[in-house]
């Protein structure tokens, strides 16, 4: 590679066919750089060239995330434990209970977003829930206990998790909420289940966000 170059276009989802290139806006536009001969590109011979940019993006949508999230580390930290826990231990039991329908029911927000950033077609949101029932379906599926975890909170203080604190390579950092099940060629598996918490401003309750 001896050179590189990147353009960003807004274009109307709306237009089809030739008018969707007739019409289309140019957003930005970069051209690799240059050593000082003005020839050379910086990036030869290396194993790669970074460049990053920053652009607003027009979207059909509105993803707030956590930014209207109370401070958590603001909190009593005792007290966001105990409540952390509690929301973990009814997560534990929905899966342990397969109950996967409470389970999907605190997860519709969080899909609903992550549909909407990745323009998801009816493809792509049936795969993903497939990804969720795959695991509970083994016949061997087995949630495993709560225990030996942290709190860690992440988004300056505005998402709280309890993640593994095993010596385990395998564990650590990982989720504490997880299950243990057996592939079709008997090796074990294990299942973590991604859970961050927040609480929304004027509201005490937890809400899953990631």
């Amino acid at each position: 590679m001896d050179k590189i170059k990147i353009e960003v276009f807004q274009r109307n989802k709306a237009d089809t066919g030739k008018n969707a290139f007739t019409n289309e806006k140019p957003i930005i536009k970069h051209i690799s750089l240059t050593e000082p001969d003005g020839k050379t590109f910086i990036g030869k011979g290396k194993d790669y060239y970074e460049y990053s940019f920053t652009f607003d993006a027009i979207v059909p949508y509105e993803n707030t995330a956590w930014e209207n999230s109370v401070d958590l580390s603001k909190m009593d930290q005792k007290e966001l434990l105990i409540k952390t826990e509690n929301a973990y231990k009814q997560v534990w039991q929905m899966k342990d209970n397969k109950k996967e329908d409470d389970f999907f029911a605190l997860l519709f927000n969080r899909e609903k977003e992550t549909a909407q950033c990745e323009y998801s077609t009816k493809r792509d949101v049936s795969e993903s829930l497939q990804s969720y029932m795959e695991p509970i379906l083994k016949k061997d599926f087995k949630m495993q206990p709560l225990e030996n975890y942290k709190l860690v909170l992440y988004g300056e203080g505005r998402l709280v998790c309890l993640e593994q604190n095993s010596l385990d390579t395998r564990l650590r950092g990982e989720s504490a909420l997880w299950a243990k099940y057996k592939d079709e060629d008997g090796n074990v598996i294990g299942s973590f289940v991604s859970l961050y918490l927040h609480i929304s401003k004027g509201k005490t309750n937890f809400e899953v966000i990631r």
